[in-house]
């Protein structure tokens, strides 16, 4: 999935853990643009509590981050765990260039663009 959105976005791609070494369960990347479209992105079989995704946002200096079961998409802002959002993995899919442009417009509307800063 991240190869998939990282060719379809122009995205870079990189792990989100060096090896195995945070003892979570399934893939975890870094999806970069330089600017308001980086997140980090985890393939699961279980969503986490948000507050586990919002930390791992955190640490890797990214303002939000996608988890992604067979069934479900989950997005959650570092600075906001308590308004992290749940959508049906198959509405995303029916829209993925829309999903992605939302996710996006949520950082500047709550941060403003990363290049006035």
């Amino acid at each position: 999935m991240g190869k998939v959105w990282s060719e379809r976005f122009g995205l870079a791609r990189s792990p989100m853990f060096e090896g195995e070494q945070d003892g979570a369960e399934g893939q975890h990347e870094v999806l970069l643009d330089g600017g308001n479209g980086s997140f980090g992105l985890s393939i699961v079989d279980e969503l986490s509590a948000p507050t586990k995704a919002a930390g791992w946002a955190w640490s890797s200096d990214l303002p939000h981050h996608v988890a992604i079961t067979k069934k479900e998409v989950q997005v959650v802002r570092w600075d906001a765990v308590q308004a992290a959002q749940v959508y049906s993995l198959e509405s995303v899919s029916r829209d993925l260039d829309g999903f992605y442009k939302f996710s996006a417009e949520i950082v500047c509307a709550q941060t403003g663009p990363l290049s006035n800063i």
